[in-house]
C-alpha cells in the first residue's frame, strides 16, 4: 500500500531536479503566498488610481498620500533630509539634470502629469564680477585721491584693503556658491562703497530670489574671510551701497567650496547624517550633510568600474558596478572609507537594487546577490542556477522591497516561461529566509514600496493604472501549485483527496509528464484517479481561489479517510 502525504507546503526551488526537491517544495508555484505552510492565493491588485503619462512609466513615487510621481524614464528619488520637510521636498535624478520638488511645486499647473514643477537641485554662482566705487566725504583740509587700485595721496589715511562677492539663495533659502571676488578696495571705516555689476537670471530652472553680499574682513591683500553684509531681494537694485564698519558685518560665507551637483548625477541616494550620494561613470558625489543642493568637489570619490547605482542603510552605501561592489562607509563626507569587494558581481540591471535594511539585493547574471559590510553573497544559490536565473532575463528585472523579501518583476523572451510552466511576464517573489520562490503572473513596469501603509505598489499598462499588490480582500488571484515528482516502485495510486478552505478547486494528476487527469473537487471527500496502470512518476497540481491545507494520494480509497 502506498500514500503521498503534501503540506508545510514551500515554493520552488529551480535549480534542483523536480524528483530530487525536498518533499514539500513546487515544481511550480504561482499566486501563492505560502509564508503559514498552506496554499494561500494572493489577494487580487488593488486599484489604487489611474495616472495620465501615457507610454510606459518606468518610476513611480508617492511623494503624499494619494500624489504619484511617475516618469517614463528610470528616475532615482531622495527625500532631502531637512527639519520640518512638511511639503515632502525630494530630489530626483535621471531627467535632464538633478531637480527638486515637493506635494505643492509637484501639483501646480492644473495637470496631473506629476511632477507639474520641478526645478534645479543646485544654486548656480552669478557669472558677474562686482563694479566697485569708493565714496567718501573727506576731512576738513584733507585731500584724498585714491582710486580703487590703491593709488593714494593721503597721509592720515589709515585705508583697509576690502574685496567683495555676493551669491544667488533661492527660495528654499538655499545658498550657492560665491561669484569670483572683485577688485581690491582701499577704504577707511567711515567710507561707503558703491557696488554695481550683479548677475541677472541665471540660465535653467532656477528659482532665484535674494542675493547675498559679503565683503572680505581685515587688512591683508587676499584675504579669504568672507563676512555677510546684506541679503537684498533679486534682482538687485543697483548700486547697492555699503557703509557699514567692520563690527556690523554678519555670519562668514559658508559655501565658498560648494558647487551645484553635476549635470549628469543619476542614481542618487538619501544617507545618514543628512548626506546625499549619486555618480556619473566611475565617480561617486557626495552632498554637504544637511545641504542637498552643495556637492564639494573636496567629497568625490572614484572607484575602477563604472557605477550602476547605489543603495545605502545608515552610515554604509553600497556601490553596483559593472564589475567588483563597494561599500563606503563614514558619517561626514570628509571622513569616507571605500571597501572593495572580494568578489566581482557585475550588476546587470540598476532597476533591481533594493535596500533591504542591514544591506542591498540586486540582480546578477549568476542570480541575485546580497551585499553587506561582511561582503558580496550569492544569496539565491540554493534556488537558481544560472541556466535558470537566465530563463527570466535578469537584465530585464527591477525589483522591490515587500514582508523581508524580494520582489521582482521580469520579462523573458517569448515563450520561454510557458516552457518551464511560467508565465513569460510577469513577476517573483524570493524569500531568502525560506530560500525559495513563487511566481505570478501580475505584471508591472513600475513600482514603489509604502513603508508606512507596508504596500507594494505597481503599474499595470493599457491604461497606466497604479495598483496595491495583495490588497483586495473581496477576491483573491488564481493559484497553481504542482509538487515534485513522486517517484515510486512502479505502482498506480488511485484515490486522492484535497483538504482546502473552500472548494471548487482543480486537481491534475500527471503521469511521466503528462496530465493524466483533470478533475474538478468540490469537496474534502476522497475521489477516484485513474487505475489499471503502474507507473513510476508521479506529479499533481491543484488550482483554485481557495486556501489548500493538504493534498493526499494513495493507492486505495480507503488510506485517505
Amino acid at each position: 500500500m502506498s500514500k503521498v502525504s503534501f503540506f508545510a507546503f514551500g515554493g520552488m526551488k529551480p535549480v534542483i531536479s523536480d524528483k530530487l526537491l525536498p518533499e514539500n517544495n513546487a515544481t511550480r508555484a504561482v499566486n501563492t503566498d505560502l509564508i503559514t505552510g498552506n496554499i494561500r492565493p494572493y489577494w487580487q491588485p488593488e486599484l489604487d488610481l489611474p495616472l495620465s503619462k501615457t507610454g510606459t512609466i518606468q518610476t513611480l513615487f508617492e511623494i503624499k498620500e494619494g500624489i504619484w510621481l511617475h516618469w517614463n524614464e528610470e528616475v532615482n528619488v531622495a527625500r532631502i533630509p531637512i527639519e520640518n520637510n512638511n511639503l515632502n521636498r525630494v530630489a530626483f535624478t535621471g531627467t535632464d539634470q538633478p531637480r527638486v520638488t515637493d506635494s505643492v511645486l509637484a501639483t501646480q499647473g492644473g495637470g496631473t502629469n506629476y511632477p507639474e514643477v520641478s526645478y534645479a537641485l543646485g544654486v548656480p554662482v552669478p557669472d558677474l564680477i562686482l563694479d566697485i566705487n569708493v565714496s567718501v566725504t573727506p576731512p576738513d583740509g584733507v585731500q584724498l585721491n585714491w582710486d580703487i587700485a590703491g593709488t593714494a595721496e593721503d597721509a592720515q589715511g589709515d585705508r583697509i584693503a576690502r574685496v567683495y562677492t555676493y551669491t544667488f539663495v533661492n527660495q528654499f533659502g538655499e545658498e550657492g556658491a560665491p561669484a569670483d571676488p572683485s577688485q581690491v578696495a582701499y577704504t577707511n571705516q567711515d567710507e561707503c562703497v558703491e557696488l554695481t555689476n550683479f548677475a541677472g537670471a541665471p540660465t535653467g530652472p532656477y528659482l532665484i530670489e535674494n542675493v547675498r553680499i559679503y565683503r572680505s574682513l581685515g587688512t591683508g591683500i587676499g584675504q579669504t574671510t568672507y563676512l555677510l553684509v546684506d541679503e537684498v531681494p533679486f534682482p538687485v537694485v543697483e548700486p547697492y551701497v555699503d557703509c557699514k564698519t567692520d563690527a556690523e558685518l554678519g555670519e562668514a560665507l559658508p559655501s565658498a567650496t560648494w558647487s551645484e551637483p553635476p549635470t549628469g548625477l543619476r542614481g542618487i541616494t538619501a544617507m545618514a547624517n543628512g548626506m546625499l550620494a549619486g555618480f556619473v561613470d566611475n565617480t561617486i558625489y557626495f552632498s554637504e550633510p544637511y545641504q542637498a543642493h552643495a556637492w564639494p568637489e573636496d567629497y568625490v570619490r572614484s572607484v575602477d568600474f563604472n557605477v550602476i547605482g547605489l543603495a545605502s542603510s545608515g552610515n554604509m552605501l553600497f556601490v553596483m558596478t559593472e564589475g567588483y561592489p563597494y561599500v563606503i562607509i563614514g558619517n561626514h563626507p570628509e571622513v569616507l572609507s571605500i571597501n572593495k569587494l572580494e568578489k566581482s558581481q557585475a550588476c546587470t540591471s540598476s532597476r533591481s537594487i533594493v535596500d533591504m535594511g542591514a544591506g542591498a539585493v540586486y540582480a546578477s547574471s549568476d542570480g541575485l546577490i546580497g551585499i553587506n559590510t561582511s561582503g558580496a553573497q550569492l544569496i539565491s544559490e540554493g534556488v537558481f542556477d544560472k541556466r535558470t536565473w537566465a530563463l527570466i532575463n535578469p537584465d530585464t528585472v527591477h525589483g522591490y522591497f515587500y514582508k523581508d523579501k524580494y520582489f521582482g518583476f521580469y520579462e523573458a523572451d517569448p515563450g520561454v516561461g510557458a516552457a518551464v510552466g511560467l508565465p513569460d511576464n510577469g513577476s517573483f517573489v524570493f524569500d531568502p529566509a525560506r530560500g525559495h520562490v513563487v511566481f505570478s503572473d501580475e505584471v508591472g513596469t513600475a513600482g514603489y514600496f509604502d513603508q508606512i501603509d507596508g504596500k507594494l505598489y505597481y503599474v499595470k499598462e493599457s491604461p497606466n493604472q497604479v495598483y496595491a499588490w495583495d490588497s483586495d480582500t473581496t477576491g483573491n488571484l488564481t493559484f497553481i501549485w504542482q509538487s515534485r515528482i513522486i517517484e515510486a516502485k512502479r505502482t498506480n495510486f488511485t484515490a486522492a483527496r484535497v483538504q482546502a478552505k473552500g472548494y471548487p478547486l482543480t486537481f491534475r494528476l500527471y503521469v511521466d509528464g503528462a496530465v493524466k487527469r483533470e478533475i474538478t473537487v468540490n469537496s474534502k471527500r476522497p475521489f477516484r484517479l485513474p487505475s489499471g496502470f503502474t507507473e513510476r512518476d508521479w506529479s499533481l497540481e491543484v488550482e483554485g481561489t481557495e486556501m489548500v491545507e493538504g493534498i493526499f494520494m494513495a493507492d486505495t480509497m480507503e488510506e485517505l479517510w
